[in-house]
C-alpha cells in the first residue's frame, strides 16, 4: 500500500522521487513556477510522510532541504510580487526556507546556520536564516518535540531532555533512601511533652500521625507560636490542635527529581514521605542533603561501571 501511494505520487510529480538535488537547484534558480512549487512541496511532504510512517528507507535530511526550498521559494515569489522593493529575491527566501526546515527537523539550529553561512558567505542572508531558524525551532519544540530524532527516542522511552544525570535521578526511588528515625507523636500528646521533644530534637521537627500511622501534620517550635511558652493553656491543646496540616508530602515511589523539585518549591529542608496519597501511612522523611548524597553515590557508581572499574 505504501509503495503504491508513493508510486502514484511519483507518477503525478516525478520531482518528489530521489534525493531531490535537481528540484532544489531549480527552486534556487527560480526555474519553477509558484503553483508548481506549492504542488510539488505538498506532494513531497505526503511522499515523505508515507515513506517514514510505513518503514521505507530514505531518511529525513534531504527531504527537509527539498521541502524547505520549495516552501521558501514559493514564499519568496509571493512576497517579491507584493513588496518588490523590500524583497531580497525568491532565491534568498529559498535558502532561508531550507535552513529553517532542516534546523527544525534535525534539531541543529547552530550547525544549520553555520552551514548556510559557509555556503553563501553572505552576512545579511545568514542573519535572515538565523531569525527563521530560531522561529522554526521554537515552533517545533512547542508543538512537536526538540527534533524528529528526539521524538523517535521518546517513542522508545528514551528522554534526552535532562540528559544522563536526569536519567539517573529517575531510577532512584525515595523508599530506598528514607530516614526512618523521624520523631513521631500522636494527636493526643500534650503541650508539655511537645515542648520537651522539640527542645531536644535533633532536627527541630516532629511529625504528628493518627493512631493507624497515617500522616496528619508536622510540628516545630515556630508552629506552636504563642502556645510554645504559654503554660496556662497546657491542658487545653494537644498535638492535633497545633500541628501544621497543610504540608506537601512525597510518596515512596517518587524519584529523586520529584523530591528535589518539591524541596525547592516548598522551601523546606525536610519533607515527609508516605506510602501513597490515599492511605497516607507515614514512612519517613527525606532532606535535601540526603537526596543529593544518593544522587552523587549513584553517579559515581555509574561512572565506575562505565570505565569498567
Amino acid at each position: 500500500m505504501a509503495g503504491l501511494l508513493v508510486g502514484l505520487i511519483g507518477l503525478a510529480f516525478p520531482e518528489v522521487l530521489g534525493v531531490g538535488y535537481g528540484v532544489t537547484e531549480n527552486a534556487l534558480l527560480v526555474k519553477i513556477s509558484l503553483s508548481m512549487l506549492i504542488m510539488i512541496g505538498v506532494a513531497k511532504i505526503a511522499a515523505t510522510a508515507v515513506s517514514i510512517g510505513w518503514g521505507f528507507s530514505g531518511g529525513v535530511f534531504s527531504p527537509s532541504l527539498v521541502i524547505g526550498a520549495l516552501i521558501g521559494g514559493a514564499y519568496g515569489i509571493i512576497v517579491t510580487g507584493l513588496l518588490p522593493e523590500y524583497s531580497s529575491g525568491p532565491a534568498a527566501y529559498t535558502i532561508v526556507g531550507m535552513g529553517a526546515m532542516a534546523a527544525a527537523v534535525l534539531g541543529a539550529p547552530i550547525s544549520t546556520t553555520l552551514i548556510i553561512f559557509e555556503m553563501t558567505g553572505d552576512y545579511a542572508l545568514t542573519l535572515g536564516v538565523m531569525v527563521a531558524v530560531v522561529i522554526a525551532s521554537e515552533i517545533t519544540q512547542q508543538f512537536y518535540a526538540r527534533s524528529f530524532f528526539s521524538r523517535l527516542l521518546q517513542n522508545r522511552g528514551i528522554d534526552l531532555k535532562g540528559g544522563f544525570e536526569t536519567e539517573i535521578m529517575h531510577t532512584i526511588r525515595l523508599g530506598s533512601i528514607l530516614a526512618r528515625d523521624s520523631e513521631l507523636v500522636t494527636l493526643d500528646v500534650g503541650l508539655p511533652e511537645l515542648r520537651a521533644m522539640l527542645q531536644n530534637s535533633k532536627t527541630g521537627e516532629i511529625y504528628v500521625v493518627r493512631d493507624n500511622g497515617a500522616f496528619y501534620g508536622t510540628l516545630t517550635l515556630a508552629d506552636l507560636s504563642d502556645a510554645a511558652f504559654d503554660k496556662a493553656i497546657d491542658d487545653l491543646l494537644r498535638a492535633g490542635d497545633v500541628a501544621r496540616m497543610q504540608v506537601q508530602v512525597l510518596c515512596e515511589d517518587d524519584d529523586l527529581e520529584a523530591a528535589l523539585s518539591l524541596l525547592a518549591e516548598s522551601g523546606e529542608d525536610r519533607i515527609a514521605v508516605v506510602d501513597d496519597l490515599e492511605a497516607m501511612i507515614f514512612k519517613g522523611a527525606v532532606t535535601h542533603a540526603e537526596v543529593m548524597a544518593a544522587y552523587n553515590k549513584a553517579l559515581l557508581k555509574s561512572r565506575h561501571e562505565e570505565h569498567g572499574e
